[in-house]
């Protein structure tokens, strides 16, 4: 099972809708990931009403391990 660091904020509201955005790294790896959903609210005066928009951007970063080198 990878070893997870799940570091999460979430719910940042701003003016033009909601979003959640989460970090997390997989140390087994060196992977750092980045998922970042934006929600977008409807206005109540559109008829039919619609539904929420749901944009979901993954951002896979991979970093490369930092290790102390006696040898440098």
């Amino acid at each position: 099972m990878d070893n997870i660091l799940d570091i999460r904020e979430e719910n940042m509201t701003r003016r033009s809708g909601m979003f959640d955005f989460r970090w997390q790294f997989l140390s087994n790896t060196g992977a750092l990931v980045l998922n970042m959903y934006a929600v977008q609210h409807a206005s109540d005066t559109l008829s039919p009403p619609l539904r929420d928009q749901c944009i979901a951007v993954r951002y896979n970063l991979t970093l490369p391990w930092v290790t102390s080198d006696p040898g440098r």
